[in-house]
């Protein structure tokens, strides 16, 4: 395990985020904070230990505290996180079916999340990065 946690570092280290951002299969509502109408993403486009990036329905302003509901596959219950809305940008036009709506591709970053739940995120992300790049043999295969 420990030289598989230095090939994941090393993997790691090639890139220039804090932490590496994976397409992984996740639930999550968010609120704007103090609002009680929750919303889903569009979609989810990447993320990571530290933060995601998204599709949201609404428009969402740079600085601005949402709140999250995040169910992890494993997991039977949801938990909840607060994050920054880090940055947004101009809304681009989604098709469904026969209809158009605005889309805005959101950047957040993930803050007061509880000890237990960060273990949790943090471990099923850093999972799935490991059975993605790493083969059978515990050598890494960067995928272009």
């Amino acid at each position: 395990m420990r030289e598989e946690l230095k090939k994941l570092q090393t993997l790691l280290a090639k890139e220039k985020r804090k932490t590496d951002r994976v397409t992984l299969p996740l639930e999550m509502e968010f609120a704007m904070s103090g609002r009680n109408r929750w919303h889903r993403p569009l979609a989810i486009e990447d993320i990571s230990g530290g933060g995601m990036r998204f599709l949201s329905p609404v428009p969402l302003t740079r600085g601005q505290v949402i709140s999250l509901k995040l169910k992890l596959p494993d997991e039977q219950k949801p938990f909840s996180v607060d994050a920054d809305v880090i940055w947004n940008s101009q809304p681009e036009n989604t098709h469904s079916g026969s209809s158009s709506y605005p889309a805005y591709l959101t950047g957040i970053r993930f803050h007061k999340m509880s000890p237990q739940d960060r273990q949790k995120f943090v471990f099923y992300v850093s999972r799935t990065i490991l059975s993605e790049y790493l083969d059978q043999h515990g050598d890494i295969h960067v995928k272009s």
